[in-house]
C-alpha cells in the first residue's frame, strides 16, 4: 500500500516538473519551489531583491506552534492578537491561548459546537471590557466565545442564526451575509435590518462605518445601504454579472465592486450618480481586492498575477505575473493582505507565500518543499514589534520567521 505522505510528494514532484510557473531551487540545504515570473515588483525601474536568505521552505521557520497533532481534517487557523502578547489557535472545535513572552499555553477550551456542524476560520477581536471574543461561522451560523482578562471564559457559546459574518466595522459592529448587523459591543441595542435585502455574497463597511455596500453572485446585485437605519441608499445599475466581491476605501471615497465580466468598476462615494472608473479587463472573476490602508493604493489578484492601482487617479503601476505556458491552468492568488500600515503586501501563490516591503524593495518567499504536504491554511501577519512574520501554513502549524 502506498503512504498518503508518498502520494503527495509525488503529486508535488509532477507539480514541479509539469510547470515552468514554480522553479526548484538549487540549494541541497533549502530546496524550495518558487515561481518563475513574467514580471516582478519593483521600485522605480529596479525589480525586487530577495531579503537576506531568502527564499525559505518549511522547517526553515526560527520557531513554530503547535496546537495538536496535525491532521488533513483541522481546520486549523492561528491568529496573533493586535497586541502581539498572544497566539490563538483554532483547530475546528477548540482553541488555545499562547503566551508569546513563554511559547507556554495559557488556556485551551471547547467552542462548544456539536460535532455534525462544521464551522469555518477563526476571528478574534478585543473586547472594550476585557479580553477577547473568538467568532467562527458557517454559511447559516456565526458563533462567539468570550474570553475575559484573565482568559476564563464568560459565559456560553452565543450564536446568530442570520449567515456567515459578513464584515466588521471600527465600532465592533458585526454584519452578516443575511443583512442583519449586531452592536458586540451593546446587545441592548437593536440590530439594524436591512430594507428587502437581496442574496448577498459579499459587503464591506465604510472606514467611517456609515455605509456598507453589498454584492450578490447569485441575482447580480450591487447595492449601498445606510449602515445605521439599514435603509438602501442606491442600488448600482444593473452588471449583468455575478459579483463576488465589494469594498470600500478605508478613507470613505470609493466603492470598488468586482463582476464576473473580469471588470472592477470604482465609484466616488461623493458623487454615486457619476460614471465609475472602470478596472480591467482581467483574466479571471474578480473574488479578491484589497485597499491599502491609506487608500492610495488598490490590488487585485486574476490568474497567475497581483496588480497594484494608484489613486484617485486609478492608474495601473505594478504587475507581479507568474511565467506559465499554454495549456497550463493558472492559479489565482489568494490571501491577499496589507501589512505593517501598507508598506508590505503579501499573498499566496500555489501554497507558497510572497512578501513585499515597498520602502526596501525586498522579497520574501515561504513555501512547502518536495516532500512537503498541504491541505490548508495560509494566513499571515507581522509583528512590527517583535521583528517576527507569522504564517499559518498548511500543516496546521504556526511558524515564525525573523525578519
Amino acid at each position: 500500500m502506498v503512504a498518503i505522505g508518498d502520494l503527495y510528494a509525488f503529486a508535488g514532484l509532477l507539480q514541479a516538473v509539469a510547470s515552468r510557473s514554480l522553479v526548484p531551487r538549487a540549494d541541497p540545504d533549502n530546496v524550495v519551489l518558487v515561481p518563475g515570473l513574467k514580471s516582478d515588483m519593483k521600485k522605480g525601474d529596479v525589480p525586487a531583491q530577495w531579503a537576506e536568505g531568502y527564499p525559505k521552505k518549511w522547517d526553515f521557520e526560527d520557531f513554530y506552534l503547535q496546537f495538536n497533532k496535525p491532521e488533513p481534517g483541522d481546520r486549523f487557523s492561528g491568529i496573533v492578537t493586535e497586541n502581539e502578547k498572544h497566539l490563538v489557535m483554532f483547530n475546528g472545535s477548540h482553541a488555545t491561548f499562547v503566551d508569546l513572552d513563554t511559547n507556554t499555553t495559557v488556556t485551551t477550551f471547547g467552542l462548544e459546537i456539536t460535532d455534525n456542524i462544521i464551522v469555518g476560520g477563526l476571528s478574534v477581536r478585543s473586547n472594550p471590557q476585557g479580553g477577547y471574543d473568538l467568532f467562527t461561522d458557517t454559511p447559516a451560523v456565526v458563533f462567539r466565545r468570550r474570553v475575559g482578562s484573565d482568559f476564563k471564559l464568560i459565559g456560553g457559546v452565543s450564536s446568530y442564526p442570520t449567515g456567515a459574518i459578513g464584515d466588521f466595522d471600527k465600532n465592533g459592529r458585526m454584519a452578516t451575509l443575511d443583512g442583519i448587523i449586531y452592536d458586540l459591543n451593546n446587545p441592548d441595542v437593536d440590530n439594524v435590518t436591512f430594507k428587502n435585502p437581496p442574496r448577498i455574497t459579499g459587503m464591506s463597511f465604510s472606514g467611517d462605518a456609515k455605509y456598507i455596500s453589498t454584492i450578490g453572485w447569485e441575482d447580480k446585485s450591487a447595492d449601498l445601504w445606510n449602515a445605521t437605519s439599514g435603509e438602501k441608499i442606491l442600488q448600482f445599475p444593473p452588471t449583468n454579472a455575478q459579483n463576488w466581491v465589494t469594498k470600500i476605501s478605508p478613507n470613505n471615497k470609493h466603492v470598488a465592486i468586482g463582476l464576473g465580466t473580469g471588470f472592477i468598476q470604482i465609484y466616488s462615494l461623493a458623487n454615486l450618480t457619476a460614471e465609475p472608473k472602470v478596472l480591467g479587463p482581467f483574466n479571471s472573476w474578480i473574488r479578491a481586492m484589497e485597499w491599502s490602508p491609506d487608500s492610495k493604493w488598490f490590488a487585485t489578484p486574476d490568474y497567475g498575477r497581483v496588480q497594484l492601482w494608484k489613486f484617485p487617479e486609478g492608474e495601473h503601476v505594478q504587475t507581479w505575473e507568474v511565467d506559465g505556458f499554454p495549456g497550463l491552468e493558472l492559479r489565482m492568488p489568494t490571501g491577499l493582505c496589507w501589512l505593517d500600515n501598507g508598506n508590505k503586501i503579501s499573498w499566496m501563490y500555489r501554497d507558497g507565500r510572497y512578501m513585499y516591503d515597498f520602502e526596501q524593495n525586498l522579497k520574501w518567499w515561504w513555501t512547502l518543499g518536495l516532500d512537503d504536504h498541504s491541505w490548508g491554511g495560509g494566513g499571515v501577519q507581522f509583528l512590527k514589534n517583535r521583528g517576527y512574520v507569522a504564517t499559518a501554513d498548511g500543516d496546521s502549524l504556526m511558524r515564525f520567521w525573523k525578519i
